[in-house]
């Protein structure tokens, strides 16, 4: 094995040791979105209406799902949070992908 093959076998094993780490916050936050959900319900029934802190934290997360699962089928390079600014909203994530495809 040369040098060339040597460096993209580790290029690709540090993909997979990210995608791993990707995948596990990725179950994490699954439990931190249901519970979101949960108390997002529990808001909207107590005061007949939701809270704007949790709907802008849910919006963050489904942000960084979106970043972790592009980046998991290889559609970005680009290693999500904690690697890269936290999304700031889906408007702005959006915005940056019509961006790129117009490029």
């Amino acid at each position: 094995m040369n040098f060339d093959d040597q460096a993209k076998l580790e290029q690709k094993l540090l993909r997979l040791v990210f995608m791993v780490f990707f995948v596990v916050i990725y179950k994490v936050l699954d439990i931190v979105l249901l519970l979101i959900a949960v108390a997002q319900f529990l808001f909207h029934v107590i005061t007949d209406k939701d809270n704007e802190t949790l709907r802008q934290v849910g919006d963050g997360i489904s942000c960084y799902y979106f970043q972790i699962y592009r980046y998991l089928t290889y559609n970005s390079n680009q290693k999500p949070f904690p690697f890269s600014d936290w999304p700031t909203s889906t408007e702005d994530l959006l915005d940056g992908l019509k961006t790129k495809e117009s490029e």
